[in-house]
């Protein structure tokens, strides 16, 4: 996602943010992060290893979007 995200300017409010992030996200890995599955094999994400090619839909619904919403927050000055 930063290399896709990397040359865009940050949207002027969080709720933007959040669309720009959850729509990245559904086109990089062919499903929305509100699926109900926990993960998804990515092909082009596989280069071996157990786990190789999973991203993890918990994660980024539970952690990784959260936390770059609260960085964006804290960018703009507004309270975590």
């Amino acid at each position: 996602m930063s290399e896709v995200l990397a040359t865009l300017p940050l949207p002027p409010s969080e709720a933007q943010l959040a669309e720009i992030l959850e729509a990245t996200f559904e086109r990089l890995v062919g499903l929305p992060i509100t699926a109900q599955e926990s993960s998804v094999f990515v092909e082009r994400h596989a280069h071996g290893g157990m786990s190789s090619g999973h991203i993890s839909l918990k994660f980024w619904r539970e952690t990784a979007l959260p936390l770059l919403l609260a960085r964006y927050r804290a960018a703009q000055g507004d309270k975590p």
